[in-house]
C-alpha cells in the first residue's frame, strides 16, 4: 500500500502518514508489548525486535510531507492528555504501586490499616473527652 501510494503520487494518502505515526509509537520492545496487549497491533513475527525493525525500515522508505500531517491533531491531543497532572499521577500510581496483583493488595492493605488507625485514634480521643 505504501509503494502504491508513492508510485501514483497520492500526496494526501493516509498510508504514509499512518506508517509515520506508528513509527513514532513503536521505538522499543516495550512499546510493541503494550500495543499487542491492548490489541492495537498483532505480532505475527518471531519477536518484538522484528516488529521494531519492520516499522523502522518502513519509515525509512516513507516519503511524505510533514506540513500536512493527517494525525497532527491526534498527537497534540495525546500530548495534552499526558501533560495533565491527574493523568500523570494515575499513570505513576499504576506503574509503581499497582503493577502486580500482590503490590496492589499490599498497598490496599496499608491504606486500610492507616484508615483503621486513624479511626481508633479518633475513638480513643472521644472516649477520653
Amino acid at each position: 500500500m505504501q509503494a502504491y501510494e508513492q508510485c501514483h503520487g497520492l500526496q494526501h494518502g493516509y498510508v504514509g502518514h499512518y506508517i509515520y505515526l506508528m513509527g513514532l509509537f513503536v521505538s522499543a520492545n516495550k512499546d510493541v508489548e503494550i500495543l499487542v496487549e491492548n490489541r492495537i497491533i498483532e505480532n505475527f513475527l518471531s519477536s518484538k525486535e522484528e516488529v521494531v525493525k519492520l516499522f523502522h525500515n518502513l519509515q525509512k522508505a516513507n516519503t511524505m510531507s510533514l506540513t500536512d500531517f493527517r494525525f497532527e491533531g491526534l498527537i497534540s491531543d495525546l500530548n495534552a492528555f499526558c501533560e495533565r497532572p491527574w493523568n500523570k499521577w494515575k499513570a505513576t500510581l499504576k506503574q509503581n504501586y499497582f503493577n502486580t496483583p500482590w503490590a496492589a493488595i499490599s498497598v490496599s492493605g496499608a491504606v486500610i490499616l492507616l484508615i483503621l488507625t486513624v479511626v481508633q485514634s479518633v475513638c480513643s480521643i472521644l472516649q477520653v473527652v
